[in-house]
Order: C-alpha cells, then sequence, then structure tokens
C-alpha cells in the first residue's frame, strides 16, 4: 500500500508496512492536531529518521526508533504515519 505524492520523489506509504529494522524518514502524519501535537513532543516529526523495532497485533504496540529513543505507539497510529 503506496501513494505517490507529486512533491516527493519516492512513493509514501503507512509505517506499518516498512520492514523491521529498515530506517526510513516521516513525510507526513495524517491525524488530528492534538495527535499531531503528542507525536511532535516524542520526537516523531515530519523529517525525523525513523524505524520499526516491532509490529504490535491485537492491542500491542508498535515499537518505533526515533533519535535513538525507543517509543511505543499504537497500531492505530502507527498506521497514520506515512513514510518515504
Amino acid at each position: 500500500m503506496s501513494c505517490y505524492v507529486p512533491h516527493l520523489k519516492t512513493p509514501v506509504k503507512p509505517l506499518i508496512t516498512l520492514d523491521i529494522g529498515k530506517e526510513s524518514v516521516i513525510s507526513s502524519i495524517r491525524a488530528d492536531t492534538q495527535t499531531i501535537a503528542k507525536l511532535s513532543s516524542l520526537g516523531l516529526l515530519e523529517g525525523a529518521v525513523i524505524s520499526l523495532i516491532s509490529m504490535g497485533f491485537d492491542n500491542a504496540p508498535c515499537i518505533v526508533n526515533v533519535k535513538n529513543s525507543h517509543i511505543a505507539i499504537s497500531w492505530g497510529i502507527a498506521s497514520k504515519i506515512m513514510v518515504e
């Protein structure tokens, strides 16, 4: 599942489709302003390098690495973070 955004050179896809351990760059976050503000306070910003450490299933959180910090986020939120 990816989509092409004209101003970007590469297609974007949800973080949850990223291979475990592969680094990518956050291109956008498709969420409400409150969620974006919370994620921003954790370092999850557009342009940040991110990697998926583990994938959550059945209400287990996804673990991501941003700026050498491991952060747990819900699968639903992870699906709203678009990477390139």
